[in-house]
């Protein structure tokens, strides 16, 4: 890996970035999960999308609106959310 580059996880470098809608996320991911206002994308804990307060009561990224835009992406501890 070229150490000039910033450090992105190979399984969602391309595919998963701020300002994408709910709808893009589900089409290029396998698995979304919402814990603590953040939605986690094929179970990499590291990154995580915040969620708007207006859904702070969702459990389930079903419960999103499909063209809600998530422009925060945040590069976090990996245990976090424990």
């Amino acid at each position: 890996m070229d150490r000039d580059q910033p450090i992105l996880l190979d399984a969602l470098r391309n595919s998963i970035a701020p300002g994408m809608t709910i709808k893009e996320i589900k089409r290029h991911s396998t698995r979304q999960l919402v814990i603590h206002g953040f939605l986690i994308i094929d179970d990499e804990y590291g990154l995580g999308f915040s969620i708007a307060n207006d859904f702070e009561d969702v459990d389930y990224v079903s419960q999103l609106p499909d063209d809600l835009i998530l422009e925060e992406l945040h590069v976090m501890s990996t245990e976090w959310w424990r």
